[in-house]
C-alpha cells in the first residue's frame, strides 16, 4: 500500500503494478484495488497489472491481455477474454464462466487438466564427470575444541580444493 501511496504522490501519468495484492488479505486486496480504480478515474491515469487472480483481473480490468508461452493469447475486455476455451488452453484446467450479478465474469475451477502424451518423450543422455575427492582436512584445522571457527592461517591452500 505504500508503494503504491509513493507513487501516486508523484503524480505520474502511467502507473505499472507487478501483483500488488500479494501477501495481502482478501480486504486489503478489495481496498487496493478500490483506491486503483478511483485514481485511475479521477486522475486519468493509465494503469497496468500483472495479476494471476483472474477473478480481480475480470472485476477490475477495462481491458486484459492474457500471456501464453511469451506470445498474446488474447486481448480484449474481461467478458471476451475470460472463457473456458482460454482456461482450458492456457491454464490447463476446466472451470465454468458465469456473468455475476455486476457484469463481471467469475470463474469457478472445476478440475486441473492432465494431457496424456501417446508418444514417448525422449529423455536426455545424462552427462557425468568424474570429479576428484578434495583433500580431506582434520577437524582440528578447520575448527577449535569449543566448536567456534578457527582462521586457516595457511597461506596459498586455496587451492586444493579446486
Amino acid at each position: 500500500m505504500a508503494m503504491i501511496a509513493q507513487c501516486l504522490v508523484s503524480d505520474p501519468d502511467l502507473m505499472i503494478l507487478d501483483e500488488p495484492m500479494n501477501n495481502l488479505d482478501l480486504r486489503r486486496e478489495l481496498d487496493i484495488f478500490e483506491i486503483i480504480r478511483k485514481e485511475h478515474s479521477e486522475r486519468e491515469l493509465t494503469t497496468g497489472m500483472v495479476l494471476h487472480d483472474l477473478n480481480f483481473a475480470a472485476r477490475y480490468s477495462d481491458s486484459v491481455i492474457v500471456l501464453c508461452d511469451g506470445q498474446v493469447y488474447s486481448h480484449g475486455t474481461p467478458a471476451e477474454v475470460i472463457t473456458p476455451e482460454m482456461l482450458r488452453d492456457v491454464y490447463k484446467v476446466e472451470a465454468e464462466v458465469m456473468i455475476n450479478s455486476k457484469g463481471f465474469p467469475v470463474i469457478d475451477p472445476v478440475r486441473s487438466i492432465r494431457r496424456c502424451r501417446s508418444k514417448k518423450r525422449s529423455i536426455p543422455a545424462v552427462r557425468t564427470m568424474s570429479v576428484p575427492h578434495p583433500q580431506k582436512i582434520p577437524y582440528s584445522q578447520a575448527f577449535d575444541i569449543q566448536g567456534g571457527h578457527q582462521e586457516d592461517s595457511r597461506q596459498g591452500n586455496a587451492d586444493q580444493f579446486q
